[in-house]
């Protein structure tokens, strides 16, 4: 994880030279070929990748969804948008996690871009633990692989940590958003299974009728 960012130094001092010798010269400032990287292929990429697994996830969990008998609720089981949402957060954490571990390594081996190099290395210890470096500062910055079960298990410790973080942001505000958009019922909201106006009348008051029949 921290190989995208190698402090540049000079070549005497050069304590990473075994492992980035294959790597092209870290750069002093952000590169045009760093930031389409990051925010073309890392950007776009990565919402285009999310989609597909938003796509995914609502087609295999309302296909067989309908107002009465399956009904699509918040919180309630079998088809619930507080799950979906979830579910769809630890898979994201999942899938860029991995991809990423896959794919900087081999673009940087490659010298499909420059390693950042004016970024200084993490000071704290927790920090440098998540980013697989070494505790000591200064120390040579060894490649990150999944070759053993112990190596496994730290690569799922630090998705779980990822995970955590971004569903104590996300989720929270996902479910807030979604209660706008349901029908109140006690303690529970439910959706309509098509969300477009095909008896020809506008949406909000299609929600209104269903409203006032409750």
């Amino acid at each position: 994880m921290g190989e995208f960012f190698i402090k540049r130094q000079e070549p005497k001092k050069d304590v990473n030279a075994t492992t980035t010798s294959s790597y092209a010269p870290p750069t002093t400032k952000f590169t045009g070929q760093q930031l389409f990287y990051l925010l073309c292929l890392d950007g776009i990429g990565g919402m285009v990748f999310s989609a597909g697994i938003n796509l995914t996830t609502a087609y295999v969990m309302y296909r067989a969804a309908n107002d009465s008998s399956i009904p699509i609720r918040l919180f309630h089981l079998p088809i619930t948008l507080a799950g979906d949402a979830a579910v769809t957060i630890i898979a994201h954490c999942i899938s860029t996690w991995f991809i990423k571990y896959g794919l900087v390594p081999f673009d940087l081996r490659r010298r499909l871009v420059q390693p950042i190099g004016f970024i200084n290395e993490p000071v704290s210890k927790a920090m440098r633990w998540y980013m697989f470096l070494s505790p000591r500062r200064g120390s040579r910055i060894e490649p990150v692989r999944i070759n053993s079960f112990k190596l496994a298990a730290q690569h799922a410790m630090k998705v779980f940590v990822l995970a955590v973080a971004f569903f104590i942001i996300f989720w929270p505000a996902s479910v807030g958003a979604l209660t706008a958009f349901g029908v109140r019922d006690r303690d529970e909201y439910t959706y309509d299974t098509i969300w477009s106006d095909l008896d020809g009348r506008p949406i909000k008051e299609n929600k209104d009728s269903r409203e006032n029949e409750l």
